[in-house]
């Protein structure tokens, strides 16, 4: 369970990778009768692998995160960068904020308030480039008033998110 590839065709176009705890996402994980057991959150995965500290570790040295805050690390591979993320709130039922992303490989974008996912509208955006670390803040517009998304239009070839946050217990 702790990797989860998305498939179209014969291509895999992004594949998601879950440690220390994952989410219940997918429409087929959705449908099964459990699936909202303690809010989709499962335990049944890897835990972080020790280089997740060395992103994690200075982040805290720098007063960006809390020390111990961090216990689920997702990782989302796009492969081709034709594939992006639809829209979608990082719960605060299953998620604590403050949520902190970090991209590589290459630049992308954060569109917030799309109407159709694929399509260039929206409420605003924010630019992600490699090697950025975006903090989506505890209570804040970004993280609770609207949903975010990145579109394939917003990728600008093969990239890769460091998706850490604390998933409640």
């Amino acid at each position: 369970m702790t990797v989860q590839p998305s498939i179209s065709g014969t291509k895999v176009k992004r594949t998601k990778f879950f440690f220390g705890y994952r989410y219940m996402w997918t429409p087929r994980q959705l449908a099964e009768t459990t699936s909202y057991v303690a809010a989709g959150v499962r335990k049944d995965v890897t835990d972080a692998p020790e280089w997740t500290k060395e992103v994690h570790y200075p982040m805290a040295e720098h007063n960006i995160v809390e020390k111990d805050f961090i216990n689920s690390v997702a990782i989302n591979v796009y492969h081709d960068g034709k594939e992006g993320l639809a829209q979608h709130f990082d719960d605060a039922v299953r998620f604590k904020q403050p949520i902190f992303t970090l991209r590589l490989f290459s630049d992308a974008r954060l569109s917030f308030g799309s109407q159709l996912y694929g399509f260039c509208n929206g409420a605003f955006i924010i630019p992600l480039p490699r090697g950025c670390i975006c903090v989506m803040e505890e209570n804040s517009y970004a993280a609770n008033g609207v949903k975010h998304c990145v579109r394939p239009c917003d990728m600008t070839g093969k990239s890769a998110a460091v998706i850490m946050r604390q998933m409640h217990h």
